[in-house]
């Protein structure tokens, strides 16, 4: 029985797709070929029969036996080091650091996940990954300039710099009307010398 849709070639209903031929391809290729006659057939690609065929088939010996092989594979030390080996060093691609972000965006770790990566930094005498950390030698620039060179010569901000002073336990020197309009900026306010 044939059937004959507009921008689409007389193809036998139920053919299988890989004895189509080329010329009978409307798309030119067999995801084509095969939604075609589908869809000329009225039976959408995933329905009731398609499903039980698909999850039998899953169950056979050998299916199993592959999945066994494929796990154990991926489990490999050997190769694990040899692609993790291949990648030290190299930049994700942009779609890749984008797919990962939108991935993760809006989750969060449980409170027994933070638990055990606070105990794990603990444990190697490391920080939290928040920012990046204070070297002995910034911390001496911190120790003994202003805050506005430390800032300079460091690349961090003016509030990084003063934050890191008051953690070493020493004056930030800011003068009171500094620290009030630094307030006043954090809350939303302007400046008086806005403008100027």
């Amino acid at each position: 029985m044939r059937r004959l849709r507009e921008g689409h070639s007389l193809t036998p209903v139920g053919t299988d797709p890989e004895h189509v031929g080329r010329g009978q391809l409307a798309g030119g290729g067999r995801h084509e070929a095969v939604v075609r006659l589908h869809d000329d057939a009225g039976v959408g690609l995933v329905n009731e029969g398609t499903h039980r065929l698909r999850h039998d088939y899953a169950l056979e010996p050998w299916a199993a036996q592959a999945r066994a092989k494929a796990h154990a594979k991926a489990d490999d030390p050997v190769r694990r080091a040899k692609i993790a080996a291949a990648k030290r060093g190299k930049r994700r691609p942009a779609q890749v650091v984008a797919a990962v972000a939108a991935a993760h965006r809006g989750t969060h770790h449980t409170a027994e996940t933070r638990q055990k990566m606070s105990e794990a930094h603990r444990l190697r005498g490391t920080r939290p990954p928040k920012g990046t950390p204070w070297t002995e030698r910034e911390d001496e620039l911190v120790r003994t300039l202003p805050a506005k060179e430390v800032a300079k010569r460091t690349g961090r901000t003016l509030q990084a710099v003063w934050s890191r002073r008051r953690e070493l336990r020493l004056p930030d020197g800011r003068t009171k009307t500094a620290r009030g309009r630094t307030r006043r900026q954090g809350a939303g306010c302007k400046p008086k010398d806005e403008g100027e």
